[in-house]
């Protein structure tokens, strides 16, 4: 689990447990709403850029890393 690897540091930091983590990366569950945006947040401020359906980045809607 890769993301877990990275995410377990961050997410220690706005209260995630890892279960939470581990559940949702493998499907069983959806995170409560305040455990998506700490998750969210932690991603965003390793450098992940979160794109919508319309967003015109570089291919459209998905996940990108921001440029350094």
């Amino acid at each position: 689990m890769a993301t877990l690897a990275f995410a377990i540091p961050r997410l220690f930091a706005f209260r995630v447990s890892i279960s939470t983590i581990r559940d949702f990366e493998t499907g069983k569950r959806q995170p409560i709403t305040n455990n998506l945006s700490a998750i969210g947040t932690a991603v965003e401020t390793a450098g992940a850029i979160f794109l919508a359906d319309g967003d015109t980045v570089d291919g459209g809607p998905g996940v990108r890393l921001r440029s350094l």
